[in-house]
């Protein structure tokens, strides 16, 4: 599935809950940003009772690092925190773009050169041409 920035947009404020409970994370930041064209699903941190409502609509499972996470149509995936990083402290890092907020490229960048897997080394190189144009 190819999500541009508009479909992530939309699903985030389609679930409902106060967006400022909410951040854009995994590889949409850097769609956000305009470094990718588009992403595969949608990740998405939530803290307090935000958290709490979304988890009811599903069943909640033990992310890989411990994180509580909950899919929900659409490609959705919720989660309680963002690679061991508490969700309060995902939203102090985070900035509102279309009205959503969205994670710190800087620690989208940082998970993604720390796990390697492919998509993230493309990512990553996407980046850097996206960058270099831009400077």
């Amino acid at each position: 599935m190819a999500l541009a920035w508009a479909d992530v947009r939309a699903a985030v404020v389609g679930l409902g809950v106060p967006l400022d409970d909410l951040v854009v994370m995994g590889s949409a930041p850097l769609l956000a940003c305009g470094a990718l064209s588009s992403v595969g699903d949608v990740d998405v941190v939530a803290r307090g009772e935000t958290w709490t409502r979304l988890a009811e609509r599903g069943s909640v499972v033990s992310g890989v690092l411990g994180d509580a996470m909950v899919d929900l149509p659409g490609g959705v995936q919720v989660f309680s925190g963002w690679q061991g990083q508490a969700a309060d402290a995902v939203v102090a890092s985070s900035t509102w773009v279309d009205g959503v907020r969205v994670g710190s490229v800087a620690d989208v960048l940082a998970y993604k050169r720390r796990l390697g897997r492919p998509k993230d080394l493309l990512h990553l190189e996407a980046y850097e041409r996206w960058a270099a144009r831009r400077s």
